[in-house]
């Protein structure tokens, strides 16, 4: 084999290894906007008054998440919508006003809960994530053990 045969090998190696790397580093970035940017969240609408009274309930206000469906809420209602990525654009309209805000969905939250009338209020932040907590189970030195000598009666 001449030099100038093994010269342009080691080039084409070179080309095919750049093409490569630079192919995996494109479906690593796709992957990762795929991951983030198709993400979906669940949006809780909340229509409630604040416990201090620092802000009230609307009779009725409409909302929609990012554009989406408008959505009606009563009083002291909660409804459920999605927002797909972490920008979240929350637009309601209750007693002829508007009311628009937006906010970053963090990363790793799933549930988040947004209360219309903070957002009208002008409070900041208008949302906040939602946690579930299950109802607190009696500590086991608390529990009687079960016991045949004070059984219930049966029969009465």
């Amino acid at each position: 084999m001449s030099d100038a045969s093994r010269i342009k090998s080691k080039a084409v190696a070179g080309r095919r290894a750049a093409f490569r790397a630079a192919l995996a580093a494109a479906y690593l970035a796709a992957a990762a906007w795929a991951f983030v940017g198709g993400r979906g969240h669940t949006i809780l609408l909340d229509n409630k008054s604040a416990e201090d009274g620092s802000y009230a309930a609307f009779r009725t206000v409409e909302a929609s998440v990012n554009g989406g469906e408008v959505q009606q809420l009563s009083m002291r209602e909660r409804v459920k919508a999605v927002a797909v990525g972490q920008r979240l654009r929350v637009k309601a309209s209750a007693n002829g006003r508007t009311f628009e805000g937006e906010a970053r969905i963090p990363f790793g939250e799933d549930i988040i809960l947004v209360s219309l009338p903070k957002l009208a209020a002008g409070i900041e932040p208008f949302w906040e994530p939602f946690r579930s907590e299950p109802a607190p189970r009696p500590a086991a030195e608390d529990e009687a053990p079960p016991s045949l000598e004070a059984a219930p009666s049966i029969g009465g």
